[in-house]
């Protein structure tokens, strides 16, 4: 649908009509479909004016006559609902690498779904250039023109301010917020009035059908993969338990240590799982608040590392903040979780006797936090998806390690509500980097 169509629908019209034909969009938007008796009661107006406006609607392309009621007696009057070909609505998540991109019909129905599809994201006009360019061909594919889109949403990575839709770390040099930007560039359709508010409450509402779907699918992964994953650290313990039990006195001291030992890990597995499975559900249910304070960077890496795997004496830590204490503003808990996740996902890959670096240096404004290994890497194939939930490498090294992919997912998720980024990338000669920055706390230590 595009201005043109909703100048027509508005024009040649008195205003009362006008209005009868918003609220009946506003009603197949809230409820579904209806037929003409329907539409009359609910609005208050004639059968022969509700049949003459919906004619109206039908002939611009809003609504639809969808066939007769499926009653078991009597005649069966014609339905009506929206048009799903009227008009769609295109969302994309933005990342430094990757674009998500779906969309919707005016229906809300969801037709067509991409994720993770490789893209380089920067702070260039030609890399905004490139992602208007890049949706254009998306839609163009899906046999959709441009003048049919109503809306564009976009969650953009980095440091965007909520409430006016700036962003503080890309396209910096428009003076409007991007999804404003982003639809004067692919001329999309700009309806103005009470109809438009309409149609937002549409948008709305389909987003929150997406948001939805999603939270109970990963709910449904999340319950799938754990009642595989727990049976065999479960299994263990139980069984070890009942070997002590019955067999302690026929057991020498090595076994014993060693089943004693089997009995911890699989106990701190646990452990572990239950606090990252915590984290997700509160952040997928949005009822996770970040505690915000200023902290010593040292003193939190320092606890962090009271509470890593503990395989961790089989590795070198190496911890480098520099000569000069560093004051960062944070939730201390959940940083101290991420650094947890990235140092136990380092032992977990990398051969025994490994280095692991976890560094602090002052960039400008932020503190720039790196924890790096030695080990094998990643190969460049897995790099776009070590962040996905439930994403775990194939790797000789940790094929006797149980994973479930929560820990690098929640870190990335703890990072982004703090504003920021995870990044990773290749270390020299060999190995991983994972990188993020944190906001330098505006108190001073003299102070």
């Amino acid at each position: 649908m595009n201005s043109i169509m909703a100048e027509g629908f508005l024009s040649n019209v008195n205003e009362k009509n006008a209005v009868l034909k918003q609220r009946i969009l506003s009603l197949c938007i809230a409820d579904g479909d209806y037929s003409i008796s329907d539409f009359s009661k609910e609005l208050d107006s004639s059968i022969p004016t509700i049949t003459k406006l919906v004619s109206e609607m039908i002939e611009a392309g809003y609504l639809k006559d969808l066939g007769k009621a499926g009653i078991s007696s009597g005649r069966r009057p014609s339905i009506y609902g929206l048009n799903p070909d009227a008009g769609y609505i295109v969302g994309m998540d933005v990342r430094r690498y990757h674009i998500s991109i779906a969309v919707t019909d005016f229906k809300g129905k969801i037709v067509d779904s991409q994720s993770d599809i490789p893209f380089a994201l920067t702070n260039t006009v030609e890399s905004f250039h490139d992602l208007c360019n890049f949706i254009l061909k998306h839609i163009t594919k899906l046999g959709i023109k441009k003048e049919q889109v109503l809306s564009y949403g976009l969650n953009l990575t980095g440091r965007v301010n909520h409430v006016t839709g700036y962003s503080y770390s890309y396209f910096i040099g428009e003076d409007k917020p991007i999804a404003a930007t982003m639809e004067s560039f692919l001329d999309a359709s700009m309806l103005t009035g009470t109809l438009a508010s309409k149609l937002k409450k549409h948008v709305r509402m389909s987003e929150q059908a997406a948001y939805r779907e999603k939270t109970l699918q990963l709910r449904a992964n999340l319950l799938r993969t754990i009642s595989h994953d727990l049976r065999t650290p479960l299994t263990s313990i139980s069984g070890n338990a009942n070997n002590l039990m019955y067999n302690y006195d026929k057991l020498d001291n090595d076994t014993r240590e060693q089943i004693f030992t089997d009995i911890y890990d699989d106990s701190e597995w646990l452990i572990s799982l239950v606090e990252n499975i915590l984290f997700v559900t509160r952040f997928e249910d949005g009822t996770v608040t970040l505690n915000m304070s200023d902290q010593l960077i040292d003193e939190v890496i320092a606890e962090a590392l009271k509470h890593i795997n503990r395989k961790s004496c089989e590795h070198k830590i190496h911890v480098d903040c520099g000569k000069e204490l560093i004051l960062v503003k944070m939730d201390a808990r959940l940083i101290i979780q991420v650094i947890i996740n990235i140092v136990d996902n380092a032992i977990k890959y990398t051969q025994e006797g490994s280095d692991i670096y976890i560094k602090a240096r002052k960039e400008g404004r932020y503190v720039i936090i790196s924890i790096e290994d030695n080990g094998a890497g990643i190969p460049d194939d897995m790099k776009e998806n070590v962040f996905d939930t439930f994403f775990t490498c194939n790797n000789e090294i940790a094929d006797n390690r149980r994973s479930l992919g929560l820990g690098l997912s929640l870190c990335k998720t703890i990072i982004n509500a703090h504003g920021s980024e995870l990044e990773l990338r290749d270390n020299t000669p060999h190995g991983c980097i994972f990188e993020f920055k944190l906001q330098l706390s505006e108190v001073h230590l003299n102070e």
